[in-house]
């Protein structure tokens, strides 16, 4: 079994070395209370991190054109890169400005905490990249989501948090 710390961010916009220090303070408080993974949501030390997604620009398959897509990355406790994922599906309000990985396969991955899958925010609405992850043997599937207040549906709020 593995302890696992959620870390839900209030960064402020244009602040990034305020946001920075806070999400240092949380991993390393994740660290001392001994978890073995570290997750934030969107905006590292010796615990395995994933620190939410960023987005990268890509060129296009055309070649001309340049694109930004959301990535996130789980990081080992050596500090190396385990794993990579370019999110498939942007929620409608990014698409204007996001573009979806649809063509690259979901990629299950070794971690010292097992084979790991990621996914982020919107993807979790698509049942396949879960099954996609399990039949590569994924135990722990990771998805930073970006979810606000005003997302979440009006009706029975309190079961839809």
């Amino acid at each position: 079994m593995y302890k696992v710390a959620l870390i839900q961010l209030h960064p402020q916009p244009g602040q990034i070395e305020h946001n920075y220090a806070q999400a240092v303070a949380f991993i390393r408080q994740a660290a001392t209370d001994e978890s073995d993974l570290a997750v934030l949501t969107d905006s590292i030390w010796a615990i395995c991190l994933v620190p939410g997604s960023f987005l990268e620009k890509h060129q296009h398959q055309d070649a001309q054109k340049w694109i930004l897509m959301d990535v996130t990355y789980f990081i080992d406790k050596s500090g190396q890169i385990a794993g990579r994922y370019a999110k498939k599906n942007p929620w409608h309000p990014e698409r204007p400005f996001t573009s979806g990985s649809k063509h690259d396969a979901h990629v299950a991955f070794n971690t010292p905490l097992g084979k790991v899958g990621l996914l982020i925010c919107w993807d979790l609405a698509f049942p396949d990249a879960f099954r996609e992850l399990v039949s590569q043997g994924a135990k722990i599937i990771v998805l930073p989501p970006f979810w606000t207040v005003t997302s979440r549906p009006k009706r029975r709020p309190h079961t839809n948090p």
